[in-house]
């Protein structure tokens, strides 16, 4: 799996938790782990995490995440927010399997609209959720620490069973 997410930068005068990493976990955490969440989720049980820092600091630096998977799978999440001013968010994702590859480019629409609407109609109609369980956002978060440390120690991060 080969994930993609970029976007501009933050404006400097907005977002200033976005770039606190004690209050929005860096860009590993808040913005990478979408596409963390989706890897996990074609490939399994992640077993270990190495990231490494591309060029730069603070948010939005390009960051590149290798997450390897109990089955032997392998994810490479690249995330960017620190892009010029009116370059557009994008994202995509390819999956490379046995019998080929396949891709995911941006669908139209806003996904994080759509994720809300979603969630929103199931609260008002009272039928629990099915997509996105609480386990598996725990388990990306637990992923996206492990890449932070990653980060911060240089070294793989091997996550426990």
């Amino acid at each position: 799996v080969r994930a993609t997410r970029l976007s501009a930068a933050a404006p400097p005068d907005g977002a200033r938790w976005l770039r606190d990493e004690e209050r929005s976990g860096g860009l590993v955490v808040d913005f990478a782990i979408h596409d963390i969440d989706q890897a996990n989720a074609l490939l399994g049980a992640p077993r270990a995490v190495t990231a490494l820092p591309l060029r730069g600091d603070g948010f939005g630096a390009p960051v590149a995440v290798t997450i390897e998977y109990a089955d032997g799978g392998i994810a490479q999440v690249l995330a960017v927010a620190d892009l010029p001013a009116g370059t557009p968010f994008q994202t995509s994702l390819d999956v490379v399997g046995d019998v080929g590859l396949d891709a995911l480019a941006d669908a139209p629409g806003d996904p994080f609209e759509e994720q809300a609407r979603y969630f929103l109609g199931c609260v008002e109609s009272g039928v629990r959720p099915r997509r996105a369980p609480v386990a598996a956002a725990v388990d990306a978060l637990r992923v996206s620490l492990a890449a932070r440390e990653s980060l911060r120690t240089g070294a793989r991060v091997i996550l426990a069973e």
